[in-house]
């Protein structure tokens, strides 16, 4: 036995001599002491589980030689598959199956619905989006105005071409709905002009709201234009920014009670106003100090229970919304928010696009006479464009976009969308951290309002032949003295023995070599 573990001995520190000159140009991959490292490590490197390592010498000659459990297994790929017998090389591959991928209709826009990704460490699977936008679809557009002093003239102007913007409305898509709110300020001093001393007995803060919701999405056109004809002017905010963020954040957040469809419906946020916008932050001062966390507040109001209103309690209780928490609900829920602000409020707003694709900033005249080229023009700008993105990555996967639409496009996005045809991106996906990902984790890429792609990801990250139900493991092997199982080509000892081939024993004398 003693000799046999000598030649052995011998061979594997030729061996590793040979391997060690290649690795200088392969990566490293001989530092990986187990398959599950080695594979986990490059994804060039491949792991030889054979206790007989076949080395074929450059004269020809070939050496067939037992190698001990602590030789080096883990090789560049190529000099794997010429030492080691094919059928125990460890070298998993990424893959990928597609679960879901219905044919473009006027509800699919996009291909792939849904795929499986198995993914090797550092190893980089691609895969193509296809966005196809449809002749006909849903089409939701809520109305949210400013009805401060200053936009008596712009309501007016709506209430006089209401036939008109439903026309408009209608020419985009057949199918669609429209609602109606309104904003103000939120009911608490020093936001508002209470005209008098609080300290006087006939003194009272006037009736105000931070956000009305007036009218649910529907295709009624009567009662869209009655809504109008209903609503006035309120007199009794003092400062310049209104609550306009207030009754964004519900419009969002409040999805049943506002109407908005789901599915592949287009959802559109008209935002009406002439003035600037309190953000997080600005109530404060009025005592509204804690932040806003994005819920729906809205509840029917006691007169009219079709008509829904943000309680004065929660509006002076929290804050007005961060612009960060606009453009995250908006992601969330596809809506895009259009902001129709008058030409002294664009450098305000115009930043706002910065923050977020799902926001336009579109110039209203001083009457709102010009509210129908706004919708059409935004509309445009939506329709022709297609961005995408991911849900939140865990941080050991990364994702990147190739988009082949247009040179001068940005790598997620596409700008020359057009019904019926086809735009295509490439995805990029790499595993870069095993312990990071978990498996079956999900990821979302979204194109907005063309739908999104489900991935589900495994990671490949163990090697087969380090399941105990492998064919190649077997219990008290004889290459490992009979006291341990050969897995991946490494002895695992049982306890009480130890060594490359378990050919040791603990002894009350300490370790003792048993032949």
């Amino acid at each position: 036995m003693r000799s046999v573990v000598l030649k052995v001995l011998v061979t594997f520190l030729l061996f590793e001599n040979i391997v060690k000159c290649l690795d200088i140009y392969s990566n490293h991959c001989s530092e990986h002491q187990t398959c599950n490292d080695c594979v986990q490590s490059n994804k060039k490197c491949a792991w030889c589980s054979s206790n007989m390592l076949q080395l074929s010498i450059q004269n020809g000659t070939n050496d067939s030689s037992m190698a001990t459990g602590q030789s080096i297994r883990c090789f560049p790929r190529d000099i794997a598959r010429n030492i080691c017998r094919h059928d125990l090389i460890e070298d998993p591959l990424g893959n990928m199956e597609e679960i879901t991928n219905k044919p473009f209709s006027d509800i699919v826009q996009i291909q792939p619905q849904h795929l499986n990704v198995a993914l090797r460490p550092g190893d980089t699977l691609n895969f193509n989006v296809t966005i196809k936008p449809a002749a006909t679809f849903p089409l939701d557009v809520y109305f949210l105005m400013d009805l401060s002093d200053s936009m008596n003239d712009d309501l007016d102007t709506l209430k006089r071409i209401t036939l008109e913007i439903i026309e408009a409305v209608q020419n985009i898509s057949e199918d669609y709905r429209v609602g109606f709110g309104n904003f103000v300020e939120k009911p608490v001093i020093p936001f508002l002009d209470i005209g008098c001393s609080l300290g006087q007995p006939t003194c009272s803060i006037p009736a105000i709201s931070s956000f009305i919701h007036n009218l649910k999405l529907t295709n009624d056109s009567s009662q869209f234009s009655e809504t109008l004809n209903r609503v006035t002017i309120t007199k009794k905010n003092l400062d310049a920014p209104e609550s306009g963020f207030d009754a964004v954040i519900q419009v969002i957040s409040c999805q049943d009670v506002i109407g908005w469809r789901s599915g592949t419906t287009r959802k559109i946020l008209l935002y009406l106003s002439d003035a600037p916008f309190h953000a997080g932050g600005d109530g404060k001062i009025a005592g509204a100090v804690y932040p806003h966390d994005g819920k729906c507040y809205i509840r029917p109001t006691k007169d009219d229970p079709n008509i829904f209103e943000y309680p004065d309690y929660d509006a002076k209780l929290r804050d007005y919304p961060s612009v960060s928490l606009i453009e995250s609900k908006l992601k969330e829920n596809d809506i895009y928010l259009i902001t129709a602000v008058t030409s002294r409020n664009l450098n305000i707003y115009n930043p706002l696009r910065t923050v977020s694709s799902n926001i336009i900033t579109e110039s209203l005249s001083s009457d709102s006479d010009n509210i129908i080229e706004v919708i059409q023009e935004a509309y445009e700008t939506i329709s022709n464009n297609a961005q995408l993105s991911t849900s939140l990555l865990p941080d050991g996967l990364n994702v990147a976009f190739t988009s082949h639409c247009h040179d001068i496009d940005p790598p997620n996005q596409c700008s020359t969308l057009s019904i019926g045809k086809e735009s295509v991106f490439t995805v990029s996906i790499t595993l870069e951290d095993c312990d990071k990902v978990s498996d079956n984790e999900e990821v979302r890429i979204s194109a907005g309002l063309y739908g999104e792609v489900l991935l589900t990801l495994s990671k490949v990250c163990e090697c087969n032949c380090s399941n105990q139900q492998h064919p190649n493991i077997s219990m008290n092997d004889e290459f490992c003295s009979g006291r341990g199982y050969l897995e991946c080509g490494l002895c695992q000892c049982n306890e009480g023995s130890f060594g490359d081939m378990c050919q040791c024993v603990a002894g009350m004398n300490g370790p003792l070599e048993v032949p």
